[in-house]
């Protein structure tokens, strides 16, 4: 018997992308989705992966698609929204990130500057092409 907590909490009927969705953060936040019943669309760049883990997800009874694209690369996620079998899309989890870590003392310029492109002009740009898909949920 389905209780008030899962019911407010259910993700039945939702799709939701996630970038990033093969790191370990990312994975964790697809496996935590796919609890809820939402249909997770798992983004990473390595086609293999993407691919393995999808797989793996659904050999266990979840819905889980591929959605192969670089967030940073801006061809790649107008592509991806071009060709979308999907009209529409309920949410999206912005996790993909590259960059170094540290203290101020070891992140070099070049670092900071390639987090900040993923982190904050990449999401950005995805957002935009996803955004006729949120509208459509």
């Amino acid at each position: 018997m389905e209780t008030y907590h899962d019911s407010i909490f259910s993700l039945k009927g939702k799709r939701v992308l996630v970038t990033g969705a093969t790191g370990h953060l990312g994975r964790a936040i697809t496996e935590g989705l796919l609890s809820q019943g939402a249909e997770v669309l798992v983004n990473g760049r390595d086609n293999g992966e993407v691919l393995a883990y999808v797989a793996s997800l659904c050999k266990e009874g979840l819905s889980a698609k591929a959605a192969v694209f670089d967030v940073s690369n801006k061809s790649q996620v107008r592509q991806y929204f071009k060709s979308c079998p999907f009209s529409a899309i309920n949410a999206l989890v912005l996790n993909a990130y590259s960059g170094g870590s540290g203290d101020i003392l070891h992140v070099t310029d070049d670092d900071y500057v390639n987090s900040y492109e993923i982190s904050v002009i990449a999401n950005q740009r995805l957002f935009r092409q996803a955004f006729p898909f949120l509208l459509a949920a």
